[in-house]
């Protein structure tokens, strides 16, 4: 096996989240015209839908990276990688939690007062803790190990994977080999 990326879809999360009140209100919001249709019924029956779906692709797997970006606003240059690596058992339970991944990435443009008010991240703290992306790759590849080729990468949405792709793109002294094998996942 090879390293894989998977995208939990939060537009299935907000609305197995929300189907009390869609079931209430007997309407649906713009935004989960699509969704709503592929959970039919409680929000019971679409987390089950969701975690068979999460099941299928953990199979064969046995490290889990768990992933959280955060980014610029305009050009979606990752400024922070967060993660947790999980070793898991046969049967897909979780037998061990690695200790967590924190690195800031110094920004080629800026951040955006959105994302500045709401990660807390600002310029002055990526020019004191931050690195370069090709430094911060490094490092988080040093994290993930030898599991990198045999682990199953877990982001919270497309815009990580939206994210790590740009900034792989728009760093030319960043791993060619990254690039490519990202672009086989998405």
């Amino acid at each position: 096996r090879s390293m894989k990326w998977f995208c939990l879809p939060w537009q299935r999360l907000n609305y197995i989240q929300n189907t009390t009140h869609l079931q209430r209100s007997k309407t649906r919001p713009k935004q989960f015209k699509g969704v709503a249709s592929t959970y039919k019924g409680s929000a019971g029956e679409g987390i089950l839908l969701l975690v068979k779906s999460l099941t299928k692709c953990l199979r064969g797997y046995k490290t889990v990276i768990f992933v959280d970006l955060e980014g610029t606003q305009f050009s979606h240059e990752v400024i922070e990688i967060g993660a947790y690596k999980a070793f898991l058992n046969e049967d897909l339970t979780v037998k061990k939690v690695g200790r967590p991944f924190r690195c800031f990435v110094k920004a080629k443009r800026p951040i955006g007062a959105f994302v500045e008010k709401m990660t807390g991240i600002n310029e002055a703290k990526l020019k004191e803790e931050g690195c370069t992306f090709p430094l911060a790759q490094q490092a988080f590849r040093k994290y993930v190990g030898k599991d990198w080729f045999r682990s199953i990468f877990l982001t919270y949405g497309n815009q990580d994977a939206f994210m790590m792709q740009s900034s792989l793109e728009h760093n030319p002294e960043a791993s060619a080999e990254d690039v490519r094998i990202f672009r086989s996942h998405n």
